[in-house]
């Protein structure tokens, strides 16, 4: 390669490096996201770390970056990086992952308030009350366990999660019919 090549190719590096400067923090988070779906981990905290050099406020790359760790098991980074996020704009889904970053680390007490407090902005999301659920049988709490299912289970018939954790919450707590009854109906085609 001579002078003038190396210089071009120089030349170009700068111009594509200017073109990734260029692009905004959105675009970089929605290319993050794109590879965390597809399991491109260390890509998708490239693009993240790009996105929160543009803008360090974005709650969408916060919680991008809270969602990466939780996905390697770093579940006190996951609950710093995602409670950043909700500081910046509480959104359920948001709250959703810090309720279960906190349940991973056996945090359940306030596992049970991030759910709670998601299910209070999204109230007709049933994987929400699912989860809610879920923690509350956790927390020895197999009535309210089982409220929250069949709450799910109204808004969303297919949410086969609520249905089995319903039936065996059911027939633990010596509700056999019932338990039955969930089973069969968590099982019936659309």
């Amino acid at each position: 390669m001579n002078r003038r090549d190396r210089r071009a190719a120089a030349t170009n590096s700068r111009a594509a490096s200017d073109d990734i400067d260029a692009v905004s923090s959105a675009a970089l988070y929605e290319a993050g996201l794109h590879h965390l779906r597809a399991s491109r981990n260390l890509d998708a905290l490239i693009y993240c770390k790009k996105a929160l050099a543009i803008d360090p406020s974005s709650a969408d790359a916060l919680h991008l970056m809270g969602l990466l760790s939780l996905e390697t098991g770093h579940w006190d980074l996951a609950v710093e990086w995602i409670a950043n996020a909700i500081r910046q704009n509480p959104q359920a889904r948001y709250l959703s992952s810090l309720g279960v970053a906190l349940q991973r680390r056996g945090r359940r007490e306030e596992a049970l308030q991030a759910f709670g407090k998601a299910v209070q902005l999204t109230p007709d999301d049933a994987v929400l009350w699912t989860s809610l659920g879920i923690v509350l049988d956790e927390l020895q709490c197999p009535s309210d366990a089982v409220l929250c299912f069949r709450h799910a289970l109204r808004l969303d018939p297919r949410q086969l999660e609520a249905a089995c954790w319903s039936a065996v919450l059911l027939y633990q707590l010596g509700r056999g019919q019932e338990a039955l009854a969930r089973v069969a109906f968590g099982v019936k085609p659309p």
